[in-house]
């Protein structure tokens, strides 16, 4: 693996962190907003954006190969554990 591969592979496993992050972020907001009994609208906008966010998201990075979605996948993966122990230990 050359330089420019091993670069790439860690900027697409760091994007998939980071829109997991965002997304398992944004989903706490939706359930609090919701455990609150805060306004729907507010819920159902929280539901769209993290929807679109990750469709888009992978969409765009699907149109670079098999090889960049599963590594942005596995960084997924890795933002969901640190979310499931992060709310474990809150």
């Amino acid at each position: 693996m050359n330089t420019i591969a091993a670069i790439d592979a860690i900027a697409f496993l760091a994007t998939g962190v980071l829109l997991g992050a965002g997304y398992f972020g944004l989903l706490y907001w939706s359930v609090r907003s919701h455990a609150s009994q805060a306004s729907i609208g507010r819920t159902i906008f929280l539901y769209v954006l993290r929807l679109a966010m990750v469709a888009a998201t992978f969409w765009v990075i699907v149109q670079h190969g098999a090889m960049q979605l599963l590594l942005a996948l596995l960084g997924f993966l890795v933002a969901r554990t640190f979310a499931r122990y992060w709310l474990r230990s809150a």
